[in-house]
């Protein structure tokens, strides 16, 4: 028998696993991979283990949103870019062996929950853990294309997953958009009531804003977006700027990459795949949205807000991507960071795509750093 297994795994993984997004009938998922000395390779994902005949790169949506390109600068308010880099984690960071990601924590501390919460008749699934101190702000992680709240509680080499390392500071939460799916093997429907599809950023963030305050989770918020949840987060901030304290973006789709790109290429490798993404076998339709309408929507909603930014940015790249936006992603991540008066882009050592999973750590640190910043002074501080 032979195996066909074409993954790039991250570097920055101590042991026989790592993260990998993996293609499997059309469903592009998370996966642990380890490579056994045989033909094939064995899939692990939260423990469970599964023979994988053929690891096929993962599709053209994901390929667009996967970008993981060099970069490390830092921005300062007079637009100066200096280098800037992430150290890589100490090799006893995690166990060796590990191979499996850890469940979360159970939601038990006060005032933590996890349920369905009303919404214009429907039900938008949230979960919230931790207390934020006195004057701290929220912090609300938007999760990327597809996936939903559970990704924020995904994390290899034993680490400490995101949502559960910043609860421990502050208070933190995390939701399911309309037509996300939930990690797994099988992956799982996601938890809140379908919505018409295609969708678009506005619909979202008033979406996002009802539901904040329906569940009594009112702001100042710093906002943390993964991948399409980064353009999110500052169509929010533009939306809704008293509310927003700072950004944070782990490996975010950056509001200025369409005017570098030819047409052709932003059309085949973003617009078109989002606007009519494939069905999921055991999940259905997903979310889908109209990049093209969402980014205008985004530039009528108003000025960018006077906020921190930091930008997380993964060392590698994960999946094939046309030269042209391989070409486009640094200056359009760096003509978007000189937009705030205080910005830093940032490269994670040794991190893919999914490098929240990969390096927790490292957005956490990212998050209270941007806390930290934000904090009003004090006399005589």
């Amino acid at each position: 028998m032979r195996c066909n297994a074409r993954v790039r795994s991250g570097a920055a993984f101590h042991g026989p696993a790592a993260p990998a997004l993996v293609h499997r009938g059309g469903a592009a998922k998370l996966v642990l991979v380890r490579r056994w000395p045989g033909p094939c390779t064995t899939a692990l994902h939260g423990g469970s283990r599964k023979r994988e005949g053929a690891l096929m790169r993962a599709p053209v949506r994901w390929r667009a949103l996967a970008l993981t390109l060099v970069l490390g600068v830092t921005v300062g308010a007079c637009g100066r870019l200096d280098h800037d880099r992430a150290a890589a984690p100490h090799p006893h960071a995690a166990p060796r062996d590990s191979t499996s990601a850890p469940s979360a924590p159970p939601l038990d501390g006060p005032g933590d929950f996890a349920k369905p919460v009303g919404v214009d008749g429907r039900a938008v699934f949230l979960q919230c853990r931790g207390v934020a101190p006195p004057g701290s702000p929220t912090v609300v992680l938007l999760s990327g294309y597809g996936n939903g709240a559970d990704i924020w509680d995904l994390a290899v080499g034993g680490r400490q997953a995101v949502a559960p390392a910043l609860a421990e500071s502050t208070r933190v939460c995390a939701y399911d958009r309309p037509g996300s799916y939930l990690q797994g093997d099988p992956p799982a429907p996601g938890r809140s009531t379908a919505v018409a599809m295609p969708r678009t950023s506005r619909d979202v963030v008033v979406e996002l804003r009802s539901l904040l305050s329906s569940a009594g989770i009112e702001g100042p918020y710093v906002l943390v977006g993964h991948s399409l949840g980064g353009f999110l987060s500052y169509h929010y901030a533009r939306a809704y700027p008293q509310q927003v304290l700072g950004l944070v973006s782990v490996d975010g789709l950056p509001a200025d990459l369409k005017g570098r790109l030819p047409a052709e290429v932003w059309d085949s490798s973003f617009q078109q795949p989002i606007l009519r993404p494939t069905p999921v076998p055991g999940v259905g339709a997903v979310e889908a949205y109209d990049l093209d309408a969402s980014l205008a929507q985004a530039e009528a909603a108003g000025p960018l807000p006077p906020v921190p930014l930091t930008t997380l940015l993964a060392e590698r790249e994960a999946a094939e991507v046309p030269q042209a936006v391989a070409d486009a992603w640094e200056p359009a991540q760096e003509a978007f960071a000189r937009r705030f008066p205080q910005a830093a882009v940032r490269t994670v050592a040794g991190t893919t795509h999914y490098l929240q999973t990969e390096r927790p750590d490292a957005v956490v640190e990212a998050v209270l750093r941007m806390i930290a910043a934000t904090a009003p002074v004090g006399p005589g501080k």
